[in-house]
């Protein structure tokens, strides 16, 4: 807050901008349903964003994974024959057991890699990273994803074959250690968002110094003290101890060698010039909401909501090549009398020419109809009202063998509605009863 101690409250229904924002005049409300009830006062959602870079070096040193493969191959090609670990194309696993499947998949890289990839197969990382950016004619992201299995399995099948003793001591580091840059192109996030990934994101940066291997620590612990470390025992596999390694190399070989995030705020991107929170206006305008006049009608009259005002409306036209304000929209909304002849109005609709209007007790809308209307077209704006008409309906409490019930009190405006529950009404009475509803 301003004392540097306490926080400042925007208060319920409220928010900022930008992630750690401590000046009150910031603060942007973002609904007002408990206080309106006209849908045009609801408060639209915020415009604005925020807009972020993101630049990651995820770093995978090979080697190991790699050393604890051929240990795992060693005993693999001990335990089956070659033709044994050659996968048929089609699979049946009643004849393969899941360590003869392991197996196959480990020893058989290199053909895997040449079936999959192609020979010939030898993208960059940047490459990479640029298709799925800017994908080339005729490939996918399913085209890319298989381009980054690919580059994987090429390193581990180039490593099959090097000197991987000694942490690969007597290789070059290009060799065993796989650097994969991403720089995500500058991204916007609105408030919401923004709220979330901001304070996260700022405190990644301890990425690049955190020991990952100590998630395989802790799991060899957790095994230890389960007496799960022997795998060989548990699943009385001869292989299991080496597929334990391999799992406990990837987080040992994994760093995370560049992280770099950085979001800026723009003050224009969420506030007007009157200091008004700007809003985001998607929807068109309701020209409903704008009667004109004859002496109009040939006006090209044009819309466009003003964010700077809640979205609020503003009709306009063109005079040749000058924007002119439309403000001759009608209305009749100081017109409309509070009381007539046995009713009371009951709201003004969106347009201002039209009203609706409720009838006393005892009295009914004649032909449903309780709508007042406004002669706007031709200037003179005379009303015609609705007609309320006494409320004569008696209905029946039985009809035959149906109950007869009344719902509700809704004569204040229309006549009484009836609900009738039949069990063995006859189609005579139910069209009697039809034509005594029509007469109302």
């Amino acid at each position: 807050g301003d004392d540097g101690v306490h926080c400042n409250s925007c208060g319920w229904n409220y928010d900022t901008p930008f992630w750690g924002m401590t000046d009150k005049g910031k603060c942007i409300q973002t609904n007002n349903w408990e206080e309106v009830q006209d849908w045009d006062s609801y408060l639209r959602d915020p415009a604005g964003n925020n807009f972020f870079d993101l630049a990651v070096t995820p770093t995978m040193n090979m080697c190991g994974p790699v050393h604890a493969k051929k240990d795992l191959d060693i005993n693999c090609n001990a335990k089956f024959t070659k033709e044994e670990l050659i996968l048929p194309e089609e699979l049946n696993l009643q004849e393969w057991t899941i360590e003869q499947i392991i197996c196959a998949g480990s020893t058989q890289v290199e053909p895997a890699f040449d079936q999959l990839c192609g020979k010939d197969w030898d993208k960059s990382w940047d490459e990479i990273v640029k298709s799925l950016f800017e994908p080339e004619e005729g490939q996918g992201f399913e085209g890319t994803l298989m381009d980054g299995v690919c580059f994987a399995l090429k390193r581990v099948k180039d490593l099959e074959k090097a000197d991987t003793s000694n942490d690969c001591a007597n290789l070059d580091k290009d060799e065993y250690e796989m650097n994969m840059p991403i720089e995500l192109p500058t991204l916007g996030m609105g408030m919401g968002t923004s709220a979330i990934l901001i304070p996260l994101f700022s405190e990644m940066k301890n990425l690049e110094t955190m020991n990952f291997g100590s998630f395989a620590d802790a799991g060899e612990a957790m095994m230890e003290a389960m007496g799960m470390y022997d795998m060989n025992a548990l699943l009385g596999w001869g292989i299991a101890n080496n597929l334990r390694d391999v799992g406990m190399t990837v987080p040992r070989a994994f760093r995370m060698s560049r992280f770099s995030f950085t979001a800026d705020y723009d003050e224009e991107q969420y506030f007007c010039q009157n200091g008004e929170a700007k809003r985001r206006c998607d929807s068109g305008c309701d020209f409903d909401q704008c009667r004109i006049s004859e002496a109009d009608v040939d006006i090209d009259l044009q819309c466009e909501r003003d964010e700077c005002n809640n979205c609020a409306q503003r009709f306009y036209y063109f005079n040749q090549y000058e924007k002119v304000e439309f403000d001759r929209c009608a209305s009749c909304a100081s017109k409309f009398d509070e009381i007539i002849d046995n009713a009371v109005l009951k709201k003004i609709f969106r347009n201002n020419v039209e009203a609706q209007y409720i009838c006393n007790e005892g009295w009914v809308a004649e032909d449903c109809n309780s709508r007042a209307v406004c002669d706007y077209k031709s200037g003179d704006y005379t009303i015609e009202y609705p007609n309320c008409v006494e409320d004569r309906c008696d209905w029946p409490t039985y009809v035959d063998d149906g109950e007869f019930y009344l719902i509700g009190e809704m004569r204040k405006w229309k006549p009484r509605r009836a609900l009738l529950r039949t069990t063995n009404v006859s189609r005579d009475t139910i069209r009697k009863m039809a034509a005594e509803l029509s007469v109302m």
